[in-house]
């Protein structure tokens, strides 16, 4: 998911993205540990995607609450 996609979410759909990519996380972790994972890549890629998600939604939780 792109930066561009990811500025693009609401606030809630992030929140449920972020949410969602942990779960992916903990499996592709899982699946690492038991050598299942052909790709171990996907671990990093997905733990960058997951601080890319945090910091748009904390970026839109200031510019919320400055304007409230």
């Amino acid at each position: 998911m792109t930066i561009q996609e990811i500025r693009q979410l609401t606030l809630k759909k992030l929140w449920v993205k972020i949410r969602e990519m942990r779960r992916e996380l903990a499996a592709l972790r899982f699946h690492a540990a038991t050598g299942q994972n052909q790709d171990t890549a996907k671990v990093s890629k997905a733990k960058k995607t997951i601080a890319r998600m945090l910091a748009v939604a904390q970026e839109k939780q200031v510019v919320t609450d400055t304007q409230a």
